[in-house]
C-alpha cells in the first residue's frame, strides 16, 4: 500500500527500489511505502506529518487524512498470523490481505489504463498490470480520445516514466495517425506512472 494524490490517497503499488533499498519495507524505503502503528490504532504515513489512514463512508474508500484521536474510522489491527490488517468501521470489518496475490482491477480485468489532462498542457497516464506476465499495455486511439485528446492537429508528445524520471520516448497522435501508447510493465499488481507532454504540433494540411 503507497501513498498518492499530494499524500491523500492509498493505492495498492509495487515498491520502488534502487541499488541502496534491498526490501520493499523498513526505515530505508521510500517515505510513501513506510506506515506504523501508533496509539489508539491508528495506522499512520510517514509521508506528511500527523496523517492517518482513514476508511471514509459510503463506500469504506481509503484515504489520508488528518490524524483523529479516538477516530473509529481511524482504528486498525494487525494480525501476524493471518497476514491481516484489520479496520472496523459501522460493524464492518475491511482487510487488506498481504501475500502474491495481485488486486482485483475495476472492471474484473487483468490490466487497466487510467488518463486525465494536466495543467500546462500536458496528461498523465496510469498503467496497472494485475496479469501474472509481464507485458506491454496498449492505449489505442479510442483509449486516447477517451482522455480528450485534440484530433485537429497531429501532436508529438514526449512521454516521460515518472518512476525512472527519464524522457523515454514520443508518440504521434492525432487525425490520419495510427495513434496508440504502448509501454512494457512489470507483473503482479505493477504499475507504469507517465507523463505526456507536448513536443510540436503539425497543422493539417
Amino acid at each position: 500500500m503507497a501513498v498518492a494524490g499530494c499524500a491523500t490517497e492509498v493505492i495498492y503499488d509495487s515498491c520502488e527500489t534502487d541499488p541502496h533499498v534491498r526490501t520493499c519495507a523498513g526505515p530505508g524505503n521510500y517515505s510513501h511505502f513506510q506506515w506504523y502503528f501508533a496509539s489508539g490504532g491508528q495506522l499512520r504515513t510517514r509521508l506528511r506529518h500527523d496523517t492517518c489512514m482513514t476508511v471514509t463512508t459510503p463506500g469504506n474508500v481509503l484515504e489520508v487524512t488528518a490524524c483523529r484521536n479516538g477516530s473509529a474510522a481511524q482504528r486498525f489491527g494487525y494480525s501476524g498470523a493471518a497476514g491481516q490488517i484489520t479496520a472496523v468501521v459501522a460493524g464492518q470489518t475491511l482487510c487488506v490481505t498481504a501475500g502474491n496475490s495481485a488486486p482485483p482491477t475495476p472492471g474484473g480485468g487483468s490490466t487497466a489504463v487510467y488518463g486525465r489532462p494536466l495543467t500546462g498542457g500536458s496528461w498523465a497516464v496510469a498503467m496497472l498490470n494485475n496479469s501474472p506476465r509481464s507485458q506491454n499495455i496498449t492505449c489505442d486511439h479510442v483509449c486516447l480520445a477517451r482522455m480528450g485528446f485534440d484530433d485537429s492537429h497531429v501532436r508529438m508528445l514526449t512521454v516521460r516514466d515518472l518512476w525512472l524520471h527519464r524522457n523515454v520516448s514520443e508518440v504521434a497522435v492525432g487525425q490520419g495517425t495510427a495513434s496508440s501508447l504502448s509501454y512494457w510493465v512489470p507483473a503482479n499488481g505493477s504499475t507504469a506512472l507517465l507523463k505526456l507532454m507536448p513536443s510540436a504540433l503539425v497543422p493539417l494540411q
